[in-house]
């Protein structure tokens, strides 16, 4: 009977035994395994969730480049950009343009110098240098003419200096009448077509 008993108890430390083995073996290789799966499983659907969103904007590029198109149709109809057959033409015109508009005003135009022409995104910018003589209505005239009216023009590197000259007044009494030196960068845009793209 003690044969019978110990040979239940050597079966029964050998089963023990080898269970735990098993759950060694489990804790060790298989619990970092399904970790890594657990992992890996997450990470397979965020990239599926990704893709999904990826092919949705791709599928919009089409629609999105027909409205750019529109876009720079309306942009050309509406007369914000300069029109002319070349950058040239077009900065000659801009040109003419400052000198109506100081001229109206009642200013007088000292100078204008056209600039080199810039790539700024998809236009290009033409600017031109100008220098004006006349009193603050005058010169407020002429930038509010320059800016308001179509194309978009856009005025910078404005620099303004005061000339005071005496005036006699009747009775003999000096008055001094300010005169503004302005000098100005009157900047527009220009689409020389496919070829700047």
């Amino acid at each position: 009977m003690n044969s019978a008993r110990s040979s239940m108890l050597s079966r029964l430390s050998a089963v023990g035994l080898m269970a735990l083995v098993i759950a060694l073996f489990a804790g060790a290789v298989v619990q970092p395994l399904w970790a890594r799966y657990a992992v890996n499983r997450d990470l397979i659907g965020e990239l599926e969730s990704q893709l999904v969103k990826f092919k949705a904007i791709s599928n919009k590029r089409s629609a999105l480049e027909k409205e750019l198109v529109n876009l720079r149709v309306g942009i050309e109809q509406s007369g914000l950009l300069m029109e002319g057959e070349s950058p040239t033409l077009a900065s000659a015109s801009l040109q003419d343009r400052v000198k109506q508009e100081v001229e109206s005003a009642g200013a007088t135009l000292a100078s204008t110098q056209t600039l080199p022409d810039r790539s700024d995104g998809e236009f290009q910018r033409i600017s031109v240098n100008a220098r004006m003589m006349g009193s603050v209505a005058q010169v407020q005239a002429s930038l509010y003419g320059l800016e308001s009216a179509p194309p978009v023009l856009v005025v910078d590197e404005l620099l303004i200096v005061t000339r005071r000259t005496p005036v006699r007044l009747r009775g003999g009494d000096e008055s001094q009448d300010g005169l503004l030196d302005v000098r100005f960068q009157v900047s527009g845009f220009y689409d020389a077509g496919p070829a700047v793209r």
